[in-house]
């Protein structure tokens, strides 16, 4: 569910969502020991229960578990982009309530493609016997971050007429960029502006790589050997 307690068929990472669990017990509810929630990848479309995953994983599986009387915990842990959010239990003292599981996906949460999909599983338990139940087949959407770790470059003094070429004054191994994503991406570089000489004069960028007077060219590569 999202958090305007509309039935969420596609989740997107970083995203509030919430599983809500209704439970019963003829000795009440604080006869119950733990209700749990898995939320899985699963590659082969069609849910099955021996698919459920034993433990958490960032890309693959989250586990949200409920301990009486009230400890909530997620596997992964919240130090990853995993997180549980404030969540909801009932009255202990009746027979029957619900239990209301918020988390937010993972940043590398996979996005699904193709015939893949995300299941939930849930397992109640008293300590006697068990129940279980399940909702499959909602879909994960792509999700991206890129951040720029390097705020300027500078290659100094670089002689006129020089080509591209490893390890001379053209090259500037020194800048960092961090890619994230929860599937395909493509890396584009861009000038987002013009570029100018100083202390005088002004040079122009020449996107094709073949500069004349008073231009040049940049060649982006995201491998240490160009």
């Amino acid at each position: 569910l999202a958090a305007d307690d509309t039935a969420a068929t596609a989740m997107t990472p970083q995203t509030e969502y919430y599983v809500k669990v209704t439970v019963g017990d003829a000795n009440t509810l604080s006869d119950l020991d733990t209700v749990t929630v898995y939320i899985f990848y699963d590659a082969n479309v069609t849910y099955a229960v021996e698919d459920v995953p034993g433990s958490g994983n960032t890309q693959t599986c989250a586990i949200l578990e409920w301990t009486n009387p009230n400890t909530w915990t997620i596997d992964p842990s919240d130090s990853t982009s995993w997180t549980k959010e404030t969540s909801t239990v009932p009255t202990l003292t009746g027979a029957s309530g619900d239990f209301e599981f918020n988390f937010k996906p993972g940043k590398v949460a996979t996005e699904t493609t193709g015939d893949a999909k995300w299941h939930i599983y849930v397992e109640v338990d008293d300590g006697t016997a068990t129940d279980t139940s399940y909702q499959d087949n909602r879909t994960m959407n792509w999700y991206g971050e890129i951040t720029v770790n390097t705020a300027t470059v500078n290659w100094g003094d670089v002689p006129a007429g020089i080509d591209f070429g490893e390890d001379t004054d053209s090259e500037e191994g020194s800048i960092s960029v961090k890619y994230l994503a929860n599937g395909d991406y493509d890396e584009k570089i861009a000038a987002s502006e013009t570029w100018t000489g100083a202390p005088s004069g002004t040079a122009t960028i020449i996107p094709g790589g073949s500069p004349s007077a008073n231009e040049f060219s940049l060649k982006a590569d995201d491998t240490g050997t160009l």
